[in-house]
């Protein structure tokens, strides 16, 4: 600038003529009045520029905007003050004294365009600065950038991003800010103070978009950018939302340091499972609020760890206020917390409290329907978990009902499906059984239910250490069946002499059992007796159910398919089972006018089950191919009416219901009992039906 342009400034930069400029300490507004009393400048929400040199040049109007840094009420307000070279300003800007809230910058410039730039902080600016390392020295700049940075408009965000560039703090500060603004004082304070498993720190960062967290996280690769790297015991987490209300669930980002991956390869838990849960427990309350609104067993479909999580997240909370008052106002960061300490302590810590199985303890919280397979599902899974300890195989199933939806839907309904088999209910109904008379005495069937389960997987363990099979949780269920039919045989002392015998022996009784059960099951298909044997050269079913029943004659599982004749529309889906499909919800809230058809590897007609499946669902017509070819077929007649099928249904519920009680008092033949069962429900359709054995003829 010209001399005369310089002197200008100068003359307009003069102290007050009658204020005290000897003090030795003066607040941010008696500064100004003080020693730039006629320089105009700027005022806006948050800031308050005192522009002596002329610094901003033509300010326009422009939208308020702010940068809240802290989440305070109180903004952090930046007051600058400009001046030319060599006024009194110049020398007395060391006796400023900002308030808590304050954070005042002074430009000093000289004629030929250059800017020095120096910072005092108040309380709040500085504890905000707390790890972020700015520059200590005064800052060297000159006008033009300082014009280019504004760009004409002075807001308190543009000049809070203004002393942060300075600093040379901007990105890491403003992620820090985005971070406070994304939780309330007492959130931060317990995330500040929280140590997972008394040794590790988690911290939370809020995007607006997926692009900002995957370039910040490293899943996008831009060598401009920075990425966070967590410390050896720290676990980062990235979340994407723009109001920090709304979260955008296909995005979750987690990083953990190397010490944490270290206790997490002891515990027997992979990087990618310690990822899954977490993820799934954020994704879980962001989308449904599980915890918030208690939809416990809801969560069950989505796999078990979310459950049982919540079940300790609630021991958790009922003695502590504080921690339930985060719970409630900011579920994501608490559940962040609580759940990499509760998954860094191992498999150990996930068995469930007594109270969720005794309905004679309060509060009573099951997470299965039914009292007693609740109770037999909490044996099953608390044995799991001990027998872990001896048999680390046990932590794949355990992982696998944890994490997977389809999984843990596989266990929750082959545990059901126990329920429905005469040998089980035989076994479960046997209170008396040597060993388990303390809850029979009690009369407390849930203890001896638990028991029953939580003891099945220590055979089922043994079982485990002896043959070699897929270790799916569907082949998990169906060695339950065998444990059971086990304890049936030999009663509780069989465990012990179960637990002596050597591999060979366990696996000779393990294929004894097999036998025995397949007998159950050539009795199950005693409705072919029914069935009318009809040419399979007269069966008119469509192409896309035949050509799929050729497919799967010799096939080892269980293959379904269903189609409707009209729409056209099909869905195949198989468990993995010999002897069940585990069909999804998605697929048989719908099916009423479809057909069904599956393969029976066994070779039996349809099922008690087939048949209850059939009626239930208001299917046109359920099959069963059998391993030669032959199909089993049972349709409506024509002339049936909805009101009709929904008396028979419920029919049939009733003599299901009086087997089941009949077997449970019964002492006699079972294979009887079943046949008999059959002819009550045959009879019951009566005409309804039309039941056809296709033939090879």
């Amino acid at each position: 600038m010209t001399q005369e342009e310089f002197d200008k400034l100068v003359e307009q930069s003069q102290p007050h003529k009658v204020f005290n400029t000897e003090w030795n300490k003066y607040y941010s507004l008696q500064f100004a009045d003080t020693f730039l009393p006629q320089v105009g400048g700027y005022q806006g929400k948050g800031m308050q520029i005192y522009d002596g040199a002329n610094l901003f040049g033509k300010i326009r109007k422009t939208e308020r905007k702010l940068q809240p840094l802290t989440n305070d009420d109180k903004l952090i307000s930046i007051i600058g003050y400009t001046f030319p070279e060599g006024v009194l300003a110049s020398e007395k800007k060391n006796l400023v004294k900002p308030a808590a809230h304050e954070v005042c910058f002074f430009a000093e410039v000289t004629q030929k365009d250059t800017v020095n730039l120096t910072f005092t902080y108040g309380e709040n600016f500085k504890e905000f600065l707390k790890e972020l390392s700015p520059k200590k020295e005064s800052i060297n700049t000159t006008v033009q950038e300082i014009r280019t940075h504004f760009n004409n408009t002075i807001t308190h965000e543009n000049t809070t991003e203004f002393v942060l560039k300075s600093l040379g703090v901007e990105k890491e500060a403003i992620t820090k800010a985005n971070y406070n603004q994304s939780f309330s004082k007492k959130v931060l304070n317990y995330l500040e103070e929280a140590e997972i498993n008394g040794k590790y720190k988690v911290q939370i960062f809020i995007k607006k978009t997926q692009k900002e967290a995957g370039l910040e996280s490293g899943d996008l690769d831009f060598k401009k950018v920075k990425v966070f790297e967590p410390l050896p015991n720290e676990v980062f987490i990235w979340l994407v939302s723009e109001d920090n209300i709304n979260f955008d669930t296909s995005f979750i980002k987690i990083k953990i340091g190397t010490g944490i991956a270290n206790d997490l390869k002891e515990k027997q838990t992979t990087i990618k499972e310690f990822v899954g849960y977490l993820s799934n427990l954020i994704k879980e309350e962001v989308e449904s609020q599980t915890f918030s609104n208690s939809k416990i067993k809801k969560a069950v479909e989505k796999g078990l760890f979310i459950p049982i999580f919540k079940l300790h997240t609630q021991e958790k909370t009922k003695n502590n206020p504080i921690a339930k008052e985060i719970l409630e106002t900011n579920p994501v960061a608490f559940l962040a917390v609580e759940g990499i300490d509760y998954i860094t302590q191992g498999i150990e810590k996930f068995k469930v409290a007594d109270n969720v199985w005794n309905p004679q303890l309060q509060p009573y919280t099951p997470i299965f329907p039914g009292k007693l397979e609740n109770a037999f599902f909490c044996g099953l899974f608390n044995g799991a978990v001990q027998a872990f300890k001896e048999l680390p195989e046990m932590a794949t199933f355990i992982i696998k009902m944890f994490n997977s939806e389809t999984e843990s839907k596989q266990f929750v309904e082959g545990v059901k499906k126990l329920f429905t088999d005469v040998e089980v209910i035989k076994a479960i109904a046997n209170k008396a059984i040597e060993g388990y008379k303390e809850g029979v005495y009690t009369k407390n069937t849930e203890k001896v239910v638990y028991q029953l389960g939580y003891d099945t997987i220590k055979i089922v363990s043994f079982f485990i250490g002896a043959v070699q099979f897929a270790k799916t949780v569907g082949n998990l269920v169906s060695f339950t069946k065998k444990g059971l039919l086990y304890l049936k045989k030999y009663g509780k002392k069989g465990i012990n002499k179960l637990k002596k015998l050597k591999p060979d022996a366990r696996k000779k009784i393990f294929e004894k059992l097999i036998r025995e059960d397949d007998l159950t099951k050539r009795i199950k298909g005693y409705s072919s007796k029914f069935a009318k044997k009809v040419s399979k050269h007269l069966d008119e079913a469509p192409n896309q159910i035949t050509q799929f029943e050729g497919l799967h004659i010799t096939s080892k599982e269980e293959f379904g398919k269903v189609y409707n004749p009209i729409t056209k529309k099909a869905e195949v889906h198989t468990s993995n089972l010999p002897d069940r499909i585990i069909w999804p919800n998605r697929i048989t809230n719908n099916l009423r006018g479809y057909i069904l058809t599956h393969n029976h590897p066994g070779g039996t007609g349809l099922s008690i089950a087939d048949i209850d499946f059939f009626v239930k669902t208001k299917l046109k017509e359920i099959r069963a191919v059998t391993p030669e070819g032959e199909v089993f077929s049972l349709r409506w007649n024509k002339n049936v009416k909805i009101k009709e099928i929904q008396a028979i249904t419920s029919k049939i519920e009733e003599i299901q219901d009086d087997f089941s009680l009949l077997r449970l008092i019964s002492v006699g033949d079972e294979a009887v009992s079943i046949k008999r069962e059959f002819e009550a429900i045959f009879k019951a359709l009566e005409d309804k039906i039309i039941y056809i054995h296709y033939v090879n003829k």
